[in-house]
């Protein structure tokens, strides 16, 4: 579960923080994250994934998710602004 706590985590203080679109784009899953979210979805996979764990895995890729729509609102600002 640290795994999801420190991605949503993560996410949810950056952007409450006001960031520069620089920052939303450098935002990405650590190394140790993104090992958790692959041990978890090859448990499901195998079916031997217990129903917290699930949760686990859904958070995580629900802040990934949010991580590429806030990071593709940065591109099209960053791109206007270029413009």
């Amino acid at each position: 579960m640290a795994a999801e706590i420190s991605i949503l985590g993560r996410v949810i203080s950056l952007l409450s923080s006001q960031p520069t679109d620089e920052a939303i784009i450098a935002l990405k899953a650590t190394e140790a994250e993104e090992e958790r979210v692959d041990y978890l979805a090859n448990l499901k996979n195998e079916g031997a994934i217990t129903k917290e764990e699930r949760e686990e895995l859904y958070n995580a890729l629900l802040a990934e998710y949010v991580i590429g729509i806030v990071k593709s609102n940065a591109f099209a600002r960053m791109n206007n602004k270029a413009n």
